[in-house]
């Protein structure tokens, strides 16, 4: 018997060997979506190949969803700080300086930040922040040589000033 036959010969319940086969090829986020999904598909009368799209949307979203939560556990920030709960207004940094650093170009052209001053001004908050968002919207942190040839480093990432 070939491996088609295999697979498209039902000896039961079609949603439970879908779940069966998505638990075998370790798709987490797929799985949980079928039982939903497939009632509601059935009785709408779905394009087959529309909810296959929807199965693979889910299964993709869980799995970047997993691979950030895995970046900034990996990336060490202390306090989970992000610019959702950033007071931009209350910062001594200006506006302008916020802004321009929250675009990221300066990482994606290896300049470095220092930031400096009195206590309790932000400045861990929003090294960390830049980290986050750093995180969302870039390669994982293994891809980055990181630190320079030559220099070593035990110290987390998240502690090396959003860098």
């Amino acid at each position: 018997m070939t491996a088609a036959a295999r697979v498209a010969a039902s000896n039961g319940d079609p949603l439970t060997e879908a779940i069966a086969l998505s638990k075998r090829l370790k798709l987490p986020y797929l799985r949980r979506a079928l039982t939903d999904l497939v009632p509601t598909a059935k009785a709408q009368r779905w394009d087959p190949a529309e909810v296959v799209r929807v199965l693979l949307a889910e299964e993709a979203a869980g799995r970047d969803a997993t691979n950030l939560r895995t970046r900034r556990k990996r990336a060490g920030f202390p306090a989970g700080k992000t610019f959702g709960d950033w007071d931009e207004a209350a910062s001594s940094i200006p506006r302008p300086t916020q802004d321009a650093l929250k675009t990221l170009e300066w990482v994606r052209n290896r300049e470095t930040l220092c930031v400096c001053g009195p206590s309790g001004t932000g400045k861990s908050h929003f090294c960390e922040a830049l980290g986050q968002a750093w995180g969302n919207n870039w390669p994982p942190l293994g891809t980055h040589n990181w630190p320079p040839a030559g220099r070593t480093t035990d110290r987390p990432w998240g502690e090396l000033t959003g860098h």
